[in-house]
């Protein structure tokens, strides 16, 4: 991977947020790092809602995670603020966002891009890297953003919105299996 172009190493925060009414809301991760520096990641609610499975999996899949204590400062990513990056506030609308874990760091990093990606090489719109505990809050948070929205029809899992809901599994002409 190429040289990001904004590198937010080892946030300290990641909540997921939902603005607007149900049915109309719009989807997005609030990163901050201890320098100041913050961004605003725009997501489509499936994004959100897969980047939590992802994470839980990937969780789940690293039988132990290590104790953030036994690495020392020399061993985690810089936090060295670039000049002029102080109260820094960025505004991106993901397209990608791909997920990973970085053992020999005990960080997990996400890294996104706001243009489709042609080539596996190019450097991501914004990288960044954090401890487990900030990625599970922030996993756990987005999919209680995500179940926060409009209730769903019991019968066809559609969205049930204020006006009436026409569900095709009551209607009589939906043909689905007994």
């Amino acid at each position: 991977m190429t040289k990001p172009l904004h590198d937010f190493s080892k946030v300290s925060n990641i909540v997921a947020d939902a603005i607007g009414k149900p049915g109309q809301r719009h989807f997005c991760l609030q990163v901050s790092v201890p320098d100041g520096r913050s961004a605003t990641l725009w997501l489509e609610k499936e994004q959100l809602f897969e980047l939590a499975i992802a994470l839980t999996r990937l969780m789940s899949d690293i039988d132990e995670l290590p104790d953030s204590s036994q690495f020392s400062e020399r061993e985690t990513v810089s936090q060295t603020t670039p000049l002029g990056a102080k109260d820094m506030h960025l505004e991106l609308k993901a397209e990608t966002v791909t997920l990973s874990y970085r053992k020999e760091l005990n960080l997990f990093a996400l890294a996104v891009y706001v243009a489709e990606s042609s080539d596996e090489d190019d450097a991501p719109d914004l990288y960044l890297t954090a401890e487990a505990s900030v990625m599970e809050a922030m996993a756990d948070g987005a999919l209680e953003v995500c179940a926060a929205g409009r209730p769903l029809c019991s019968l066809c899992n559609a969205p049930i919105g204020e006006e009436s809901h026409i569900c095709p599994k009551q209607n009589g002409y939906a043909r689905f299996g007994i």
